[in-house]
């Protein structure tokens, strides 16, 4: 609603002020289209709600949008049950409320909207339908190929010792995180809540809660974990291009990455 208001910036209302030949400031102009009054909100049958950042991880907002006239219908100082289901109540008439999975959106439409039905957006279908994949993937990838034969040494060779589990700086962050989470996430916590307790972002504590373990987190994979730390003590491009050299995918073909991308991804 405000953004529409406001034009393009003060770069607009200053063109725009050219155009109609009026010897305004575009601070005048701005103040007078704000002095007008709110649109009447009317009769909504299918209501959007979904929330966004004021400041994020600090303070967040809800916007509900009329999906029948796609257009923006109020917007909610806080993102709580409490704020849907008094504006609820105030605007009776909903039939349909599409939301995500908040809980707070699920309590507070249950509370203003008994008799709404409430849907999920195509939005939040295709992204939950990508990381269920996404995880399933994760956990089937060592049944993708068959095993290949163990090589038989030769007379007088010791065959390589076996690489050890990821317990590598990277890897100790990650199992911390995922433990500190999820000891969060079954006293029943919001993950929004969770987020801001942790001062972590929402769809990271989201990503975390929903791997089951922590080495569903580890896409790198305990190969790369190990020579990550081999080479600690080296310059940071050194050991980007350490590990670049032994990042393969599932099918072993190596995967092409820069030296600095991959050392900022680990090391960070």
């Amino acid at each position: 609603m405000g953004g529409g208001r406001d034009g393009a910036g003060r770069s607009g209302r200053a063109r725009l002020a050219t155009h109609l030949a009026a010897a305004v400031s575009r601070s005048t102009l701005l103040r007078l289209v704000r002095a007008r009054p709110d649109p009447a909100v009317g009769q909504v049958r299918a209501l959007g709600v979904d929330d966004f950042a004021w400041r994020r991880v600090h303070s967040y907002g809800t916007v509900l949008v009329d999906l029948e006239a796609r257009r923006v219908v109020d917007l909610l100082d806080e993102r709580s049950a409490d704020a849907l289901a008094a504006w609820l109540d105030a605007h009776p008439g909903v039939e349909v409320v599409c939301r995500d999975r908040a809980a707070c959106y699920a309590v507070g439409a249950a509370r203003g909207g008994p008799t709404a039905t409430n849907v999920a957006d195509r939005w939040h279908l295709w992204h939950n339908l990508c990381q269920t994949v996404e995880r399933a993937v994760g956990r089937l990838r060592p049944q993708w190929r068959a095993p290949s034969p163990e090589p038989v040494p030769a007379p007088g060779v010791k065959p390589p010792a076996p690489l050890p589990e990821p317990v590598g700086g990277l890897a100790a962050r990650t199992r911390a995180r995922h433990a500190e989470i999820h000891a969060l996430v079954v006293t029943g916590l919001p993950l929004s809540h969770v987020a801001e307790q942790l001062r972590l972002n929402r769809r990271t504590v989201r990503r975390f809660a929903r791997a089951a373990t922590p080495e569903e987190l580890l896409g790198a994979g305990p190969a790369l974990l190990h020579h990550c730390d081999a080479s600690q003590g080296r310059s940071p491009r050194v050991r980007g291009r350490l590990w670049a050299m032994h990042l393969r995918g599932p099918d072993d073909r190596k995967i092409p990455a820069r030296a600095g991308t991959i050392c900022r991804s680990v090391t960070g």
